[in-house]
């Protein structure tokens, strides 16, 4: 998906997370997966130096 779609639309390269099983009934599960998958893109781009 990065490789394809990313790349074809000409947007920078960056750090994807995906939140799988997002359909679950059980919306705990889903909001500490989908804070975690922030978590992830967040710290990347920290490092990245690119926000502050």
């Amino acid at each position: 998906m990065e490789h394809g779609i990313i790349y074809f639309c000409g947007i920078r390269r960056g750090k994807t997370a995906f939140i799988h099983e997002s359909e679950s009934t059980n919306k705990d599960a889903v909001a500490a997966r989908m804070y975690a998958a922030t978590a992830t893109v967040a710290a990347a781009i920290n490092a990245a130096g690119v926000a502050a």
